[in-house]
């Protein structure tokens, strides 16, 4: 008879306590070293022609086309890329490729090796022609969405690492945008060791894309690609929690953006928008 004036219950926490807090520690970090201002200011890029006027045919060219809007909105001079695509689709040599990019042959790598020769192996440093070399896969040049991904998460973890080789070398001029990631003796390895809920440096990779607004490439992609995901990436519902937290940030209550998210991410963020209202309403 009375149940109308019974308390509405709060909505519960879409991840586990030491998830959460993870999420929320990457977040945090990476909000503090970079300029709020232009994580508030900076466009979200979203899935569409009019953010990536590109026609994804499987030419080389769209990956260079691609890499030029993804650095731009890094804030990554393009020059100091050098642009690999890793032929996982056939064994012959293709040659001529617009924009020198380079054309390598072999079978797929493994998705996802382990632990230990990806900690020995993946760096983010200058080769000698003193650029980063950045690789893609052949097949994701008709995969806009899993391109840019890529792409964004690559020159991520150059963000990163160059704030650690800044660290080491303190006469090393700091570049504008660099979060203060852990520092360590080499650059920043895509497994790096965490404990408890301390982001890992995979953590904070996925974290710089999305405040550099291509979040949404990397939420959608580790929903098409979840089987292949590695253990220390975001997953599909910590993805969900990261976007609110950083649609909170913007003030955004019903972002534009939220609608290029796949079904299962935008469930999950907004899960996560009704959990955080609830625990810190404004």
């Amino acid at each position: 008879m009375f149940g109308i004036f019974k308390k509405e219950s709060a909505p519960p926490s879409p991840l586990k306590d030491n998830s959460r807090q993870r999420v929320e520690s990457a977040f945090s970090q990476l909000t503090d070293t970079f300029s709020k201002e232009s994580i508030l200011n900076r466009k979200v890029l979203i899935p569409h022609h009019s953010d990536f006027p590109i026609r994804y045919n499987g030419d080389p060219r769209t990956a260079t086309d691609t890499l030029a809007i993804v650095a731009a909105q890094m804030e990554i001079p393009i020059d100091d890329i050098e642009l690999n695509i890793y032929d996982d689709t056939i064994n012959a040599l293709s040659t001529g490729a617009p924009g020198g990019v380079k054309i390598f042959l072999g079978a797929e790598p493994d998705p996802e090796p382990d632990h230990q020769s990806r900690a020995q192996t993946t760096t983010y440093t200058r080769n000698a022609a003193g650029k980063y070399p950045v690789t893609v896969e052949k097949s994701k040049l008709q995969n806009p969405e899993l391109l840019v991904a890529k792409l964004a998460r690559e020159l991520a973890g150059i963000i990163l690492s160059r704030q650690m080789q800044n660290s080491a070398d303190p006469n090393t001029s700091n570049e504008p945008n660099e979060p203060k990631a852990p520092t360590e003796n080499q650059a920043p390895t895509e497994n790096q060791a965490h404990t408890g809920s301390q982001p890992h440096a995979e953590t904070l990779i996925d974290f710089t894309t999305l405040v550099f607004g291509l979040g949404i490439f990397n939420a959608n992609a580790s929903f098409i690609t979840k089987s292949l995901q590695p253990t220390d990436r975001l997953n599909q519902m910590e993805w969900g929690y990261a976007l609110a937290l950083f649609a909170r940030l913007r003030n955004e209550q019903k972002p534009a953006w939220a609608d290029h998210l796949v079904k299962n991410i935008k469930s999950d963020f907004v899960k996560s928008q009704q959990y955080l209202s609830h625990q810190n309403p404004k």
